[in-house]
């Protein structure tokens, strides 16, 4: 009965553990203008459910983390807004490439 009851016990100690892991999202890629498909550089980039605000850079590289949480059913999704005067904004979900179109 206790060999019973100490399995129990590592068993919950196990689901307990892996449900309050923390874990987040991060979004990567590259910003394009639309028409010329070249790199963007300087386009803010903000994640709208987190806290992280990044630039793209020379090459119009960007990289930006999502916000924390349970990761057990999956982590939560990075929402990013990219800004960049004279280009329409866009959001999008666990982007990758982005294309900016020219207002």
């Amino acid at each position: 009965m206790l060999k019973n009851f100490t399995k129990s016990i590592v068993i919950f100690g196990l689901i307990f553990f892996i449900s309050s892991c923390e874990g987040h999202r991060w979004a990567e890629g590259t910003i394009y203008d639309s028409k010329t498909e070249e790199p963007i550089d300087s386009v803010l980039c903000v994640v709208k459910n987190g806290s992280d605000v990044q630039y793209s850079d020379s090459l119009g590289k960007y990289l930006v983390h999502g916000p924390f949480g349970g990761c057990v059913f999956g982590c939560k999704d990075a929402v990013v807004e990219f800004f960049k005067t004279g280009y329409k904004a866009q959001t999008a979900t666990n982007p990758k490439n982005i294309f900016l179109e020219k207002e």
